[in-house]
């Protein structure tokens, strides 16, 4: 039982107020009722203080294409609304919900995604009487059916994509969590945010920090327009003690944690201007490490983690030497990500070839030669590129490789019958 879990015992207005218990290794049901001492740290009940078990609410609303009650036509659909509830007060859900016609016939599936504790969804959709397969007057019944598993906290606490058009102030927060951020002089265009002077800013508050959370990640994509440029240039803020990330006036990518006695980290070399980079820092309340494009930087002592909740933020340093940077995707997320996973989800490729003509590390040899184009390269089935790799390092015995394709019929199909007639070339992948 790890020593113990947290539970809810009482709330001060809509703040919940969290208890630390534990149970008796010897005694699988301490308080006798009937749901063992595991059920009751799954649910996050008080082992010592009988429960009952009220995990799910369902309420369901049904009508018709038809508008006839409960009469429908082959062509007719039936719309539906199912508000799912959580009932719990310290878990969180994660399950499906099926609409049934008849009953055990599963029509449609919907995923009931993040629910935190004692909090409701209401889920949408409708039904085609046709997709039943009924073909003549008969009596049945539509059944919603809801299913959930306790989850864990949720990875992101704010996931900002800043995916809204020009002239949004508000952006949505993709977590479950819901906390928008406001913005002040920043410049939207559907896919990423530009702060444009020392005056920008975005802001989002109230994020909680939930119990049981022991690491924290902050990241961002980013972008400079100018680099050493004597000013700190701001990535992210989690205020209230929280991490912080920047290019400082050395042109060097810094994170630390401001609790405790912060101990700054620091990449050993410049961040370019004038192209994107991911930047990321993790925290596990003794130890920071600090990553730029999916690579370890720097890694060393840090303050704890923050226990009142924060306030994102990122803005101009209110400087008269400021310079105009881009943003895309920040992220704060309720655990400390692996080296693996961070270089897995933003390290940045080594070797990219367009594939549009010879050169600049790719070549082919006479027939052998595919067609090229601004298109790309055109192959025949017999025809191939290669690609100079020696410039690339495998010492770490593995390597990832993407390609972008747009698959043709065989003008000529290679099928058994032809392996018979012409023979099979074993070293040719093109036949097979």
């Amino acid at each position: 039982y790890a020593g113990g879990w947290s539970t809810v015992y009482a709330f001060d207005g809509d703040t919940p107020l969290h208890f630390w218990v534990s149970a008796d290794p010897n005694d699988p049901d301490s308080d006798d009722d009937a749901l063992t001492d595991k059920s009751e740290q799954v649910y996050g009940y008080n082992p010592h203080a009988p429960s009952e078990l009220d995990v799910l609410a369902l309420e369901t609303k049904i009508s018709t294409s038809r508008g006839a009650g409960a009469y429908v036509g082959l062509g007719d659909t039936i719309d539906y609304a199912a508000t799912v509830t959580n009932d719990l007060s310290d878990r969180y859900l994660r399950g499906l919900l099926e609409s049934e016609l008849p009953v055990d016939t599963v029509i449609k599936t919907q995923e009931v995604d993040g629910l935190l504790p004692l909090a409701s969804t209401t889920l949408a959709g409708s039904v085609a009487v046709a997709d039943a397969g009924l073909s003549a007057s008969t009596a049945t019944s539509m059944t919603l059916r809801s299913g959930v598993i306790v989850d864990e906290v949720p990875d992101h606490l704010l996931w900002l994509r800043f995916n809204e058009q020009a002239g949004a102030t508000t952006f949505t927060d993709s977590s479950v969590f819901g906390h928008d951020a406001t913005g002040s002089n920043v410049t939207a265009n559907g896919e990423y945010l530009y702060l444009p002077t020392a005056t920008a800013s975005i802001a989002a508050s109230g994020i909680e920090i939930p119990a049981g959370v022991n690491g924290l990640t902050i990241a961002v994509w980013f972008k400079l327009t100018a680099t050493s440029t004597g000013q700190i240039q701001w990535l992210a803020i989690t205020e209230q003690a929280g991490p912080l990330m920047y290019v400082g006036e050395d042109g060097l990518l810094h994170a630390f944690i401001i609790e405790g006695s912060p101990k700054i980290l620091s990449s050993t070399a410049t961040v370019s201007a004038s192209e994107w980079h991911h930047a990321a820092a993790t925290f596990d309340g003794s130890e920071g490490h600090l990553y730029l494009d999916g690579q370890l930087v720097a890694s060393g002592a840090s303050g704890p983690l923050p226990s009142q909740p924060l306030t994102f933020s990122v803005g101009g340093n209110g400087g008269a030497a400021y310079h105009p940077i881009y943003l895309d995707n920040a992220e704060l997320i309720s655990r400390s990500l692996s080296e693996s996973e961070i270089r897995d989800s933003y390290g940045r490729e080594i070797a990219r070839f367009a594939l549009t003509g010879t050169g600049n590390g790719v070549s082919c040899d006479g027939d052998r030669c595919p067609t090229l184009s601004a298109d790309g390269a055109t192959f025949d089935q017999t025809q191939h590129l290669a690609v100079d790799t020696s410039s690339l390092s495998f010492s770490n015995n593995q390597f990832s490789i993407a390609v972008d394709v747009k698959p043709e019929p065989r003008t000529h199909p290679f099928n058994e019958e032809a392996g018979s007639h012409f023979g099979i070339d074993t070293s040719q992948d093109w036949q097979g």
